[in-house]
């Protein structure tokens, strides 16, 4: 369920858009060591995208990643993919990236991605620094 984008559980139709936002949840899952719904987690913890979402408007992105990982990551990375992550999960199909874009994002040819601008994925301050 957490790999459905918004539109595809109302329209019933896949898109590429729709690959996009399930490939985000790939990713954060992935960073996080949690699976996209997790049942057993508090409300607020519920959907890993919503939660990750959360922590990075919170100032505290390092916060998600698995902590079986002891610390030992390349912070610059996982900064990469949780944002490369939450950009392709936008709630707008309109405002996530193409996979082109995303395997340029992973491959840093491109600089960051740009953060999706919408309600739910508002950019803080504190993010829009190089």
């Amino acid at each position: 369920m957490g790999y459905l984008a918004p539109e595809l559980t109302r329209t019933g139709k896949p898109t590429t858009s729709s690959d996009v936002y399930a490939f985000g949840a790939l990713l954060l899952e992935v960073v996080c060591g949690r699976r996209p719904i997790e049942v057993k987690a508090l409300l607020e913890e519920l959907v890993l995208v919503d939660w990750v979402w959360e922590r990075w408007r919170m100032g505290a992105p390092l916060a998600v990643v698995d902590p079986r990982l002891g610390g030992a990551f390349d912070e610059v990375e996982v900064l990469v993919v949780i944002k490369v992550g939450l950009y392709c999960s936008a709630e707008a199909p309109e405002k996530r990236p193409s996979m082109r874009q995303v395997v340029r994002y992973l491959e840093r040819e491109v600089a960051r991605p740009p953060l999706v601008l919408d309600e739910m994925f508002a950019t803080p301050e504190f993010l829009q620094e190089e």
